[in-house]
């Protein structure tokens, strides 16, 4: 029957038959970039650019729609019938990688992966260079794309299978990235977005797993430099352990990634299929061919280890190649669908119910902005855990006992960020599962007393998972040792005086009394107990390493908070008040002094140094300190002079 007519724009909808409006499926599924009249093509005209940019928009949004009810669709739709599996050889992944490089060729996938590659490269370079507790997470970060591939693969999957398609259809390809932004209106959208969260989901696991082996292997002590890590792991044992357990670890988790998606995200793309039985296709293919599965898993890490060699240059093209091919391997292991009947046989059926189909269009359009809504709730879940994840903020390697403050912020972390992510998730499953229908009433439920105590109970022990170990934490923080040295830091705009014990390790008292331009910390000079106290005054404190500190905390002036970020600990300093906290430098170094409360004009100038060394260093620099009787003595030579 010849075409009367046919709807304008990128993604036609209907065909009219000598009248008759008919749903195709297939061109609603397909949405093909080149459309004929009668074996013409139409020609393309210039438009106006305001019009264009309101018709993407109007496509965009329709997109996002689209996934929108592909979500709810399929949370009912996780399991259909089981398809065949064809069994392959070897020659069949050749075939498959010199399709895929002929799709890579076709469309120069390869610039969009160096757009896409190397910003998310150098963000992970930049990362690590201001955290060198990174660094051991380098190698799990770079490796892992091995499990996120088959997900970041589906936008090509999709070209492949369009100019598959095209091809087999006669109709030309116009060889577009936007192509791949299509995938959106697949009505399996939402099982692959859950699918590729469950891939996100396994990375980061992995990224945990190989955490907490290098934690375990290598111990807990902070990192300094690059060199130090390359060289700790390749000729000590502990770093041949951590590269043998974590090769190993990390061949589990490709092995297991492999075989829930060798087919997976291609079925889903190309079958109305459910998601258990897509992953569970997958998992037949794997078994029925476990040479040529195998084989390909190598193929795939030995190409990513060899585009990575040439400063990862070499993936802008293994990568697209591999997921082109990925298409194909597809379409080797699942029997190829039989082609939809002539649209004759749907006339009928579609005239029927116009009814029915313009009731559903107008369901669909008025829910999709809800589920829009739906997935960007989702969207911003899965961002703020990686962000956090991945995020190159953190905190300083630590130098003293206190690691107890970061396990009790981690904890509350954990739990804060649980609670967030459940409740937008929540949210978004709220919106997409009970959003309007038409003929459909909400059930008025005031209150319910079950809800009410879950929700009750959940949150006590959320609080209380928090509280408890800050709790504990406070009472050690208080809880000083009786080996404790004490030493004095005095605060004053703008600058850190410190003063130390004598060989009676005794501090003598003091009174703001005998505060004088010749005596600033105001040290009483009849007590004999600070006639041997060392005065530091604007110059760098010194500490010993291992042994217990009592910093004992005054302010002359106005409020000033001691905080060195390394040691944890810091304590508000109070004009008229003697303030404390304690601490053990575990390690050597350097550490910048902060005052952490805003103090006047030169707050920011307010800065110091401790160092922290070995004993011995120690007490040879405090040999050459005066102590307050000796500057009391020279300020009155100099006086009398």
């Amino acid at each position: 029957m010849a075409v009367t007519g046919i709807g304008l724009g990128r993604s036609p909808r209907a065909v009219a038959y000598a009248g008759e409006t008919i749903e195709d499926p297939a061109l609603a599924c397909d949405d093909l970039s080149d459309w004929r009249f009668g074996g013409t093509a139409m020609a393309q005209t210039i438009r106006n650019p305001v019009e264009w940019l309101s018709d993407e928009l109007r496509e965009l949004a329709r997109g996002f729609g689209l996934a929108g009810r592909s979500v709810r669709r399929t949370s009912e739709h996780l399991v259909s019938p089981q398809l065949a599996v064809h069994r392959i050889d070897v020659g069949d992944l050749k075939d498959a990688l010199v399709k895929g490089f002929d799709d890579f060729g076709a469309y120069r996938t390869d610039i969009l992966f160096l757009i896409v590659i190397y910003p998310i490269i150098s963000l992970v370079i930049i990362a690590a260079s201001f955290n060198y507790e990174l660094i051991p997470l380098l190698f799990p970060l770079a490796s892992g794309s091995v499990i996120m591939g088959p997900f970041v693969g589906v936008f090509l999957y999709e070209m492949s299978r369009r100019r598959e398609l095209n091809f087999e259809r006669h109709h030309e390809d116009n060889h577009s990235w936007a192509n791949a932004v299509t995938v959106f209106h697949s009505r399996n959208f939402g099982a692959i977005v859950l699918l590729g969260i469950i891939l996100v989901g396994l990375y980061l696991v992995w990224l945990g797993v190989a955490w907490w082996l290098y934690h375990v292997i290598s111990g807990p002590q902070p990192l300094y430099s690059v060199g130090k890590f390359v060289q700790d792991l390749l000729f000590t044992e502990a770093g041949w352990w951590l590269i043998g357990l974590g090769c190993g670890l990390g061949f589990l988790f490709a092995v297991l990634a492999l075989v829930i998606t060798n087919v997976s995200f291609p079925l889903l793309l190309d079958r109305e299929v459910g998601l258990a039985t897509a992953i569970s296709t997958s998992i037949r293919a794997a078994l029925a061919n476990p040479g040529p599965i195998a084989a390909w898993g190598l193929i795939v890490v030995a190409g990513l280890v060899i585009g990575a060699i040439p400063l990862f240059i070499g993936l802008v093209v293994v990568m697209p190649v591999l997921c082109h091919a990925t298409w194909h391997l597809y379409r080797k292991l699942v029997p190829k669908q039989a082609p939809a009947p002539p649209p004759h046989h749907r006339r009928k059926a579609a005239a029927a119910m116009p009814a029915a189909l313009s009731a559903g269009t107008l369901e669909e359009e008025g829910t999709s902005e809800g589920q829009t809504v739906a997935l960007i709730i989702v969207a911003v879940a899965v961002a703020s855990i990686l962000f956090h994840v991945l995020s190159p903020w953190y905190w300083t390697p630590i130098a003293s006992n206190w690691s107890y403050i970061d396990h009790t912020i981690t904890i509350t972390f954990w739990i804060t960020g649980f609670v967030f992510t459940a409740i937008l998730l929540f949210t978004g499953y709220c919106i997409w599962r009970f959003h309007h229908r038409p003929g459909v009433k909400a059930a008025y439920e005031p209150e319910s007393t079950k809800m009410e105590l879950w929700l009750t109970g959940g949150t006590t022990l959320g609080v209380a998972a928090m509280l408890a170990p800050g709790l504990i934490v406070w009472n050690q923080f208080i809880t000083v040792p009786e080996t404790a040295t004490e030493i004095e830091v005095v605060g004053q705009q703008w600058q850190w005086n410190y003063r130390l014990p004598g060989t009676d390790g005794k501090l003598g008292a003091f009174d703001t009394k005998h505060v004088t331009a010749e005596n600033p910390l105001g040290l009483n000079p009849n007590d004999p107990n600070g006639q041997d106290d060392i005065v530091v005054s604007a110059e760098d404190l010194h500490l010993p390493t291992g042994k217990p500190i009592k910093v004992l905390l005054r302010s002359i002036d106005v409020l000033h908070d001691f905080y060195v970020p390394e040691f944890r600990a810091k304590m508000d300093m109070i004009p008229g008040m003697v303030t404390y906290f304690w601490f053990t430098p575990t390690r050597t170094g350097t550490f910048e002094v902060l005052c952490a409360e805003l103090c006047g004009s030169g707050h920011a100038y307010m800065r110091s140094r401790v160092v922290v060394e070995e004993e011995a260093e120690y007490q040879a620099w405090l040999a050459q300190r005066q102590t307050f009787a000796q500057l009391m003595q020279a300020q009155q030579k100099q006086a009398a002079k």
